[in-house]
Parts: structure tokens; sequence; C-alpha cells
């Protein structure tokens, strides 16, 4: 399409600048992540429901914390079940952009001018979209353990459903939406719909060779498996969130205090030493 121009402008640099980011930020995003929890945690501590009662009037097994556990149990559930929709959703698209893809080449071949198109981006495509989207899912577990409230919950699969929409055509970003034209490519697949001997052809390509769109069968087995795995986790095994920063900072106060304090009583016994010569 750039260089045809038959469906958008040149891609400006700063355009793909930002897709670029998008995409390195779905990439080390999770990742990130996944190691913040692995530092902040320290393992299982017990497995049962200990984790799940109600005290009346208390600090640490009150309300707040109870909704706490609903929430992130509700949250983590939807995540997920709402992954393995948009990777079977994403699979179906991706099979129709490989046989457009076809079409592309084909004209590249009869026509110097327009370069073929660059495959290996449905590649890198499938990897972010499924990496993004089972890493979220899985960090969601160890951070809603860590969180102090329903607001720290509310919070963080915000912020983690934010992360895995970054790069969709209507997510918040609108670099996306400069590049693709969703109605002229549904009108270009609808045509070749009409051509029968050439759809089978491209079909009979896709389903002899591993296509991106294959990808997406093993992300959504794995998001299946994930919706069974997370929550039933997440009920019935306690991990172990230590208190260290808490205690450190509290060990820093008491040092620094005891500072102050011993510096205090050198200066009075200095005054007083003053004073007794005085006198």
């Amino acid at each position: 399409g750039d260089t045809s121009e038959l469906f958008q402008g040149r891609a400006s640099p700063l355009l793909l600048l930002g897709l670029y980011f998008i995409v390195i930020i779905q990439v080390i995003g999770p990742a990130c992540l996944m190691f913040f929890v692995s530092f902040r945690l320290s393992g299982i501590r017990s497995f049962g429901l200990d984790k799940w009662k109600y005290e009346y009037g208390s600090d640490e097994y009150g309300v707040s914390h109870i909704l706490s556990r609903i929430l992130s149990l509700l949250f983590i559930a939807l995540f997920m079940l709402n992954g393995t929709y948009v990777l079977q959703h994403d699979k179906d698209e991706t099979k129709k952009i490989v046989e457009i893809c076809k079409i592309f080449r084909r004209a590249a071949e009869s026509v110097e001018s327009y370069s073929p198109p660059n495959e290996a981006w449905l590649w890198v495509g499938v990897f972010v979209n499924v990496w993004c989207l089972l890493l979220c899912g899985i960090c969601m577990w160890p951070l809603f353990v860590m969180s102090e409230g329903p607001k720290d919950v509310i919070f963080d699969a915000l912020g983690l459903c934010f992360l895995y929409n970054m790069d969709d055509i209507s997510g918040d970003f609108g670099f996306i939406d400069e590049k693709w034209d969703e109605d002229q490519f549904g009108d270009i697949y609808g045509e070749l719909a009409q051509n029968q001997d050439l759809m089978t052809t491209f079909q009979e390509f896709r389903r002899s060779n591993f296509t991106p769109d294959n990808v997406y069968s093993v992300g959504k087995g794995l998001a299946y498996l994930l919706l069974i795995a997370l929550p039933i986790a997440f009920i019935f095994v306690e991990l172990e969130v230590p208190s260290t920063e808490g205690g450190r900072r509290l060990t820093q106060d008491l040092a620094e205090l005891q500072a102050s304090n011993d510096a205090l009583r050198a200066q009075f016994a200095a005054l007083n030493a003053t004073v007794a010569g005085l006198l």
C-alpha cells in the first residue's frame, strides 16, 4: 500500500516510530511485570482457603479484603475468557490477511514499481499478541495478591487491559487508524471471495503451510489452559508476600532516630562541660 499509495499515503517517520514503540512496550512490558512480581514474592506459602476468611472489624480480613479477592477472581476469569475470544477473532482475520497478501504479491510481480507485502510483520504481530495476552493473564494473579484493596485490583486490571489493547485499531492510540482502512480491505476480500478458483488456490496454500494464523491456535489452547488454572490457583494457592520493604524502612528509621539521639546527647554533654568550665 505504501509504494502504490492505493490505500493510504506513505507513512511518516513519526508514525512508524510510534508503531515501533507500541510493539516494544507490548513485548517488554509484561516481561518487566514478571520480573517485578518474581522479586516481590518469595514463593508459595500454603494451600487452602485461609485467605478467603472474613473477620468482622478486622483490618486484614475485613470487608475490603474479601471484596478484593472476589474482584480479583472475576477479573482473572474475565480477562482470560475474553482472551480466548480475541485470539479466535485474530486468527480468523489473519487467515484473510494471509490470503490478501498473496494477491498483493502477485500484483507486485506484475508491476515492478509495487513492492511485495512484508509478511514478516504478520509473524511479529502474532507473537506480540499471544505473548502479551498470556503474560498479562499470568501477571494478574501475583499482582492481585500484592494489592492492598479493591482500588489496587481495579487499577491493576485496567492497566493490564490497556497494555494488551495498545495495538488495537480501536484502541487509545491512533497510529493504526491511519494505516488500516478496514472498509477498503473488506471490499477487496469480498471481491476475492467471489472468485472461487482463486480463493481455493489461496486457501489450499494456507492450509498446506505453517502460516501466522496457526500460532493463534497454540495461543488459544494455552489461554484455555490458563482460564482454568489461574482461577483455581488464585483460590487455593496462597503466595508469600514478605514485608521486607516495610521492615527495612522501619529499621532505617530506627537507626536514624538512634543516631539523632546520640548526637543530641553528645551536644548536651559538651554544653555541660562548657558550663562547668565557666563556673
